[in-house]
Formats: C-alpha cells, sequence, structure tokens
C-alpha cells in the first residue's frame, strides 16, 4: 500500500511539474509601456469568399497595447486600395479584431464587402486561424492564414446563403510609439 502511495504522489508531482512548464511556456505578446498600436501591409490583403477574391494593397492598424503581457489584443483594422478582378473597386467596412497569442483571431463585429450589385457580409465570429507572430526589432509581424470564414452575400451579382470556407492571407506589422513589441 506504500508503494501505491508513493507513486501516486511521484505522478502528481511530475503532473504538477509539468503544468508549471505548460503555464511558463504559454505564448503571450510582450510590451515594455502602454502605449498607440500602429500597423500596415507589408503584402497585398486577400480575402476570399463565394462571391470571389478581393485584393487590398493597404491596411492600417489601431488599438492600445498595455503595459507588461497578455494572450489578447485587440485591434481596429482599416482596408483601402481593394479590388475584385484587378479593377472593380471593392470598399470593406473597418473590422474590429482580438488577435490571440495562441495563434488565433475573433472577429469582434460585422465587416461588410461591397461592390456594385453585391454586398458580402462576414459576421462576428471566434477561434479562426492561423495567426503567427514574428519579433522584429521591437515591432511584431502577423502573418494571417485564416480559413473557415463565416459568410454571406446579398444583392444581384452574389446573392448566396451563409457558407463556412472563405479565406484570408497577408502580412502585416504592428508597432507602439515609444515600447518595444515582441511574442514569446
Amino acid at each position: 500500500m506504500r508503494s501505491i502511495k508513493a507513486l501516486g504522489a511521484a505522478i502528481m508531482a511530475v503532473l504538477a511539474v509539468g503544468a508549471v512548464a505548460a503555464s511558463a511556456s504559454a505564448a503571450e505578446f510582450h510590451s515594455t509601456k502602454e502605449a498607440a498600436l500602429k500597423g500596415k501591409a507589408l503584402n497585398s490583403q486577400v480575402f476570399v469568399t463565394k462571391a470571389g477574391t478581393v485584393t487590398c494593397g493597404k491596411l492600417t492598424a489601431e488599438g492600445t497595447v498595455p503595459t507588461g503581457s497578455s494572450t489578447t489584443q485587440e485591434a481596429t483594422v482599416k482596408y483601402s486600395e481593394c479590388t475584385v478582378y484587378g479593377f472593380i473597386a471593392v470598399k470593406i467596412s473597418p473590422a474590429l479584431y482580438l488577435f490571440m497569442a495562441n495563434e488565433t483571431v475573433d472577429i469582434l463585429m460585422p465587416i461588410t464587402i461591397e461592390t456594385t450589385g453585391c454586398v458580402d457580409t462576414v459576421p462576428a465570429q471566434s477561434g479562426l486561424g492561423t495567426i503567427k507572430y514574428e519579433n522584429n526589432r521591437g515591432k511584431l509581424k502577423i502573418l494571417a492564414t485564416v480559413t473557415g470564414i463565416t459568410s454571406s452575400g446579398k444583392g444581384s451579382t452574389c446573392e448566396y446563403a451563409e457558407e463556412h470556407e472563405g479565406t484570408y492571407n497577408g502580412n502585416s506589422e504592428v508597432e507602439a510609439a515609444g515600447s518595444e513589441l515582441s511574442f514569446s
């Protein structure tokens, strides 16, 4: 009986050490002080829904980073220079995202993608992935390859019921004035 108790205690000790190691290695965003967050596109931002492929040449991102470490970061992103088929102008509403250190992202409010005869709507949704982060001399690169985005379309050129096959690809970079950003 004593050896069973000793084995149980040893297993509990190993599990406790594993839990501490796991919590110590959890991914986090880090900032040396609270500051305004600014971001820009590093390449084309590409949205694909059943309505078509939209490519945006620019994005700007804004938010506030807290001092210290966090597992989430909220940002408002505005897209511009957007087209479908390479020449038809597209307007995209500002997007409010919650980026997670676990490589997922939540869309916190609906996004509309509008062009002549079509309004494509991406509703609020959570747990979308994959978002990778890279440290870059006090700034963060964000590498987005997001799949499984829900959307629906209304209008003469894109009527379709809700589907879950949308994608988003694009790289961007964020910085915070007077603060060093990092990810680990």
